[in-house]
């Protein structure tokens, strides 16, 4: 019964905590965009269930490209702190040059209210763990030996040089921790090596293909058409655990929401002229 009674009071404390932060605290979810209507709908739907699982913390979202509805509509500026959270798996350009505008603007607005971005929130989700959770939802529709197959990690690929060796330090703990017989990392888009030079370099039989995208969007549709006779694991939101990862990185700032945020960044500093 003393267990109970203080598991029970644990219960109250919490909830009176959460009373008292639920018109101070706002989370606002930045997601990249995309022409597909599924892979809005895959973003929204995280958000959404973000707010079912915790409802006294004041959500929003709004997305950086190709989006229709405006900023001002979408912000609520009501909050006393407003944690900005880029939904991006690399540090790119996009947060270091974007979103630090949008977070300048943000600030000119709540004048003395606090705005600050959570650096890297997905980063989490780059873990050998979730990848190899992907290989063995794989593993249950094609058989294969990793010692004769070869992994290609997809990426999106971007100007950013830090935000591209991340994909290649992965490469790397994949090959040397599950024994493939070789790795590449092939990029989409905007960067080198391109993904469809590797077909004129090696056979298209035995060549495992795990994209490191968030979302299923037109640079999955793409891969999956070009790469019809590799196996192709899911993307990184096709596994629940991520969604699991990234809310348990998120709920972490519930209790230390200063911790690795930009007030102080260069990138902040650089564009608030």
């Amino acid at each position: 019964m003393g267990k109970l009674k203080r598991n029970l009071q644990i219960i109250n404390n919490l909830r009176k905590e959460n009373n008292r932060n639920k018109n101070k605290i706002y989370l606002f979810f930045l997601g990249h965009g995309s022409y597909k209507i599924g892979a809005i709908a895959e973003f929204i739907y995280i958000v959404d269930l973000f707010k079912i699982l915790y409802p006294y913390v004041g959500t929003g979202f709004w997305l950086l490209e190709f989006g229709k509805i405006p900023l001002k509509n979408s912000f609520d500026f009501k909050f006393n702190i407003n944690i900005i959270i880029p939904m991006m798996l690399f540090s790119s350009k996009h947060i270091k040059n974007d979103i630090c505008l949008i977070c300048n603007y943000l600030q000119s607005q709540l004048k003395t209210k606090i705005v600050i971005m959570i650096k890297d929130p997905c980063s989490n989700l780059l873990h050998v763990k979730l990848i190899c959770k992907l290989l063995n939802q794989c593993r249950t529709g094609s058989y294969f030996k990793t010692s004769t197959s070869m992994l290609i990690l997809a990426c999106r690929g971007g100007s950013d040089i830090h935000s591209n060796s991340q994909a290649y330090l992965i490469s790397r703990l994949l090959w040397e921790g599950m024994g493939f017989g070789w790795c590449e990392v092939g990029f989409i888009g905007v960067t080198f090596p391109l993904l469809k030079s590797f077909w004129t370099i090696r056979p298209l039989s035995n060549v495992v293909i795990i994209p490191l995208l968030l979302f299923y969007g037109d640079l999955y549709n793409k891969l999956s058409k070009d790469s019809k006779s590799c196996i192709i694991t899911g993307y990184i939101f096709n596994h629940t655990y991520s969604v699991l990862i990234l809310f348990k990185r998120i709920e972490d700032l519930f209790t230390d929401y200063t911790h690795n945020n930009c007030v102080l960044c260069k990138h902040r500093f650089l564009f608030s002229s």
